[in-house]
């Protein structure tokens, strides 16, 4: 669990409901995902325009990567080890090695894309574009290029995917 305005990141026992620590990130902790295969887990600090990295084996930070202004949303491609960071400022995404921890491309997309999905399966990217109402589909296996934009409705904030029927579903803030 993300505290933003706090640089910590909670950790909740999921069968107990117990508090059983927390990590410090530092900044400003807002989206979070976890690489199972790595075990690492990947904190957007909105205020710090840094993506943090840090290590579940240890609940210790390991690397702070410079990204942009203004991270919302993060996601993980499991099929490649690549991280997503949606840049809300540069209407943009960007792309982290997760091998590397560094910054490898930043890709544009929609104006102000708050919310990222990953098919690992079939390797796409999906991205809710807040401004242009609209959802971003990127082929995740050729460098982010766009196969299209969609439609969705009034101010999409969240997007979740289900990887065995393959649909995403959009939440609108604005419907």
């Amino acid at each position: 669990v993300s505290v933003p305005g706090s640089g910590n990141v909670v950790i909740v026992n999921a069968s107990s409901y117990a508090v059983q620590g927390s990590i410090v990130v530092g900044g400003n902790p807002v989206a979070l995902a976890l690489h199972p295969l790595t075990n690492r887990l990947y904190v957007t600090d909105a205020s710090g325009g840094t993506l943090r990295v840090a290590d579940l084996s240890s609940n210790r930070l390991l690397d702070v990567v410079a990204v942009g202004s203004n991270l919302q949303d993060v996601a993980i491609n499991l099929a490649t080890n690549r991280i997503y960071v949606a840049v809300t400022d540069a209407n943009s995404i960007a792309v982290i090695d997760g091998f590397t921890d560094r910054v490898v491309a930043i890709v544009p997309v929609g104006s102000r894309p708050s919310a990222l999905a990953v098919d690992s399966k079939l390797n796409r990217l999906y991205a809710a574009n807040t401004l242009d109402n609209n959802v971003s589909v990127l082929d995740a296996s050729q460098n982010l290029s766009l196969i299209t934009r969609r439609k969705v409705g009034v101010l999409p904030a969240g997007i979740a995917l289900d990887s065995n029927t393959h649909l995403t579903y959009v939440a609108n803030a604005g419907n």
